[in-house]
């Protein structure tokens, strides 16, 4: 019974034990575990491919050397990639981060690349604590939160657009579009919303298509399920049933949660029609609206945002002209969230 409760574990330790290497005197090598031994074979689960394993007997005549890799090493690989950093991490982001190397710490105290994952902790905590103040890390560059404030609104549309193009390219439709609606409602006059402009219009007209051409199939899909299930036999019936009907209602309280939120795209599925027809008529909406602006009449909230930074924190420049710098960034359709910025830096005796 030993050796079988082994054997049925080893698909599982495969994937968190060190592994052997099986040097063969054919020239060959075996990647897998020993799971037992006889006085002449050993019994081991093969690593066939990344997905398959095979147990095997092996033969000790033909084996030359067995190389055991230390359980730490193929984790450390892993954990490698965690520094450096990607753009755009979250505070939260960088203490899973810290977390995963401390953990691994924990596991494995002696390891030999402990300097190693205590400079990447450093490296990942320093990072993190620029974020936690306001900064940003783009296009590998850490940013501080002060250094930011100078190109506040053309970094943060530049890096809206990214994120947009970032889903879009990734298929990724729906994030896709919440992060247009960011970028489109926060950043109405920059240039970086005015360059996307192109790339939003593509994936609407895609993606209008493609829940076109399932909302005109539904009825026949939903007709062939019925069918689909009207030949199991009662008890395979009634368990697919249950499967449809609970993820059914998991999906529509997902969707009433987003509507209370006022959620403009939905998250969709393609059993439930409603949402996908309301999402429809809301590209059809933006598609007018983005067909139809006139970008050369868009002010440029770029030049405005920067100019006013200019003035306002200029020593030299009057009250006045602070005030009429102020004045044009309003006109030049910035959100409140850069006009209260801006609003800031006039003196307080204003």
């Amino acid at each position: 019974m030993k050796t079988l409760h082994l054997l049925l574990l080893a698909p599982a330790l495969l994937g968190i034990a060190a592994a052997d290497t099986f040097r063969m005197r054919d020239g060959s090598n075996l990647e897998g575990i020993i799971i037992s031994e006889t006085d002449d074979t050993y019994v081991a689960m093969i690593q066939v491919t990344p997905t398959i394993r095979d147990q095997r007997n092996i033969a000790k005549k033909d084996v030359l050397e067995i190389v055991t890799e230390k359980a730490d090493e193929k984790e450390f690989v892993a954990l490698t990639k965690l520094v450096p950093t990607p753009d755009l991490l979250t505070a939260e982001d960088y203490a899973a981060r810290t977390k995963s190397l401390e953990e691994f710490v924990k596991r494995h105290p002696d390891t030999s690349h402990k300097a190693e994952v205590d400079s990447m902790i450093k490296t990942l905590e320093a990072e993190a604590e620029v974020i936690r103040e306001g900064g940003v890390k783009w296009k590998g560059k850490l940013i501080t939160a002060s250094e930011k404030q100078e190109s506040a609104f053309t970094l943060d549309s530049t890096i809206a657009a990214a994120r947009f193009e970032q889903h879009a390219s990734a298929g990724r439709t729906i994030l896709a579009l919440r992060a247009w609606d960011e970028l489109s409602l926060g950043f109405p006059s920059s240039r970086a919303y005015i360059d996307a402009i192109p790339q939003a219009l593509r994936l609407m007209e895609r993606f209008k298509t493609d829940l076109g051409e399932k909302i005109a199939g539904f009825d026949a899909r939903v007709e062939q399920r019925e069918k689909d299930l009207a030949a199991l036999d009662d008890a395979d019936r009634r368990r697919t049933k249950t499967v449809i009907d609970e993820e059914s209602a998991e999906y529509l309280a997902i969707v009433a949660r987003e509507k209370e939120q006022r959620v403009r795209w939905l998250t969709l599925n393609s059993w439930h029609k409603e949402p996908m027809s309301d999402v429809v008529a809301k590209l059809d909406q933006e598609i007018r609206k983005l067909e139809s602006l006139k970008t050369e009449t868009i002010p440029d909230g770029d030049a405005a945002w920067t100019e006013a930074w200019k003035t306002l924190k200029s020593t030299t420049a009057t009250i006045e002209e602070k005030r009429a710098a102020l004045t044009e960034a309003r006109s030049a359709r910035l959100s409140e969230t850069y006009l209260d910025q801006l609003t800031a830096l006039l003196p307080e005796d204003r």
